[in-house]
């Protein structure tokens, strides 16, 4: 009998143990299991010059599902990437004239843009440990410091 209660409280005891983490994670992020290839989802909401979270922890191989809520009043976008990849996205924006890639068949698998008041989605496999930046290239947006510190740990 008392193997049988050491069993049944042990599902409890990890769920609590879930909820605990997730709880610790605040209004940081918003972090949900997903049953789709992403081990989880975490939601995003795009302010006006301001990512919420700004910062987000992960393991190496987690696979995230962003959503993407465009709350501001601005056109944003999310750029997943390290300094080295986030400067030369910012290079493209030459004398303000940012390329969209909305309708583009081409763009990027670690970017995605949102228009106001829409929603948008970005899946993203994290490989290496280390910090990995999001940032918002519309003009001056990464400037005025929209960007979401990613850290990855092993």
């Amino acid at each position: 009998m008392h193997a049988s209660r050491r069993s049944s409280t042990l599902p409890f005891t990890v769920i609590a143990a879930a909820t605990l983490l997730l709880a610790a994670c605040g209004p940081a992020a918003s972090v949900a299991p997903t049953t789709a290839a992403a081990d989880y989802n975490v939601e995003v909401e795009m302010l006006d010059i301001a990512f919420a979270p700004t910062e987000l922890t992960v393991h190496v191989g987690d696979t995230v599902h962003f959503v993407f809520t465009n709350t501001g009043h601005l056109d944003h976008e999310a750029v997943i990437g390290d300094q080295v990849m986030q400067d030369a996205h910012e290079a493209e924006n030459v004398d303000g004239a940012h390329p969209s890639h909305a309708a583009d068949a081409t763009a990027e698998p670690h970017e995605v843009e949102v228009a106001v008041a829409k929603t948008g989605t970005l899946d993203y496999t994290f490989t290496t440990a280390g910090t990995v930046i999001m940032g918002c290239h519309e003009p001056a947006h990464i400037a005025a410091g929209m960007t979401l510190a990613i850290t990855v740990e092993p």
